[in-house]
């Protein structure tokens, strides 16, 4: 227990040290960290936009495709001038990226430094290298030099990874125990309408935040039903031992359209995620932006 302690409190010692360090570099910087973090969302949301249509398009038989947010990327690639394109992308997943791991190291959403403060701030950073790693992927189809990330097999990869470790399949288990509690968080976030808090209501139009409530809880429980699944899937790899049973956002896209209903559970969940990035790109121009 005394162990427990001492490591918890070395934990918030490092965790105040790197907050006061990026504090200051975050005052320094402001001037365009937050224009940044704006453009950041906004790609964000963009993204969301384009996954959701695609899968949209999927659900109705005319086209589309059931992908990720890496597949975005290589359906903007091939759109005119999507070279282009794909790089103010990049700048802007990186904005997004930098924004993440401000609200980690700063905690702007006052989270805290006790055990479950921490771990979502852990989150934060978590979602910081995934679109890090986002960004990189679009800067280099921009340049020519990769093509679309095999998302799927990324995640089937990092899972056989994990389960190489010592206590591998109970780490991957409980890996996807942790993410289907994010897609609770995600159903509780839709609930409440606690996302609206985020934003600068008082500047908006009544139409703006009754728009704004539809798509957040539209979007958050998109988002609960794939992380949820997700980690259903993350759980069943972890208890069978099978690293090929993970799935990411597009794996678990295509297994709702392989379902009884599957067009209709596809275009249900195909209509969140655009409701999310119309969510995100009015969260671009409202959303509170604090570094202090």
């Amino acid at each position: 227990m005394n162990n427990t302690s001492a490591s918890l409190s070395q934990t918030r010692a490092r965790v105040g040290s790197a907050e006061r360090g990026a504090r200051d570099v975050a005052q320094g910087q402001h001037t365009w960290l937050v224009p940044l973090g704006r453009a950041g969302y906004a790609t964000a949301g963009i993204v969301y936009l384009i996954v959701g249509a695609l899968a949209a398009q999927a659900a109705l038989g005319t086209g589309g495709d059931t992908t990720g947010t890496g597949g975005a990327l290589g359906h903007i690639v091939d759109a005119p001038f999507g070279r282009v394109l794909l790089g103010i992308v990049a700048i802007g997943l990186a904005g997004y990226a930098i924004w993440r791991v401000l609200q980690a190291l700063l905690d702007t959403e006052h989270k805290g430094d006790k055990p479950k403060g921490l771990f979502a701030r852990a989150g934060f950073g978590v979602a910081a290298v995934v679109y890090a790693g986002l960004a990189l992927s679009a800067a280099g189809m921009a340049l020519g030099r990769s093509t679309t990330p095999d998302q799927e097999g990324q995640t089937q990869d990092r899972t056989a990874w994990l389960m190489s470790q010592p206590f591998g399949p109970w780490l991957v288990t409980l890996v996807g125990l942790l993410v289907i509690s994010a897609g609770v968080a995600q159903f509780v976030q839709a609930y409440r309408a606690s996302f609206a808090q985020k934003l600068r209501e008082g500047e908006m139009s009544q139409k703006e935040r009754q728009l704004v409530n539809l798509a957040g809880r539209l979007g958050y429980i998109a988002r609960g039903v794939v992380f949820g699944l997700t980690g259903v899937f993350l759980v069943v790899a972890g208890v069978q031992a099978r690293p090929d049973q993970a799935r990411g956002l597009g794996g678990v896209l295509a297994t709702l359209a392989d379902q009884p209903f599957g067009p209709w559970l596809l275009g249900l969940v195909a209509v969140g995620l655009a409701a999310y990035g119309a969510y995100m790109l009015i969260a671009a121009r409202y959303r509170q932006m604090v570094l202090s």
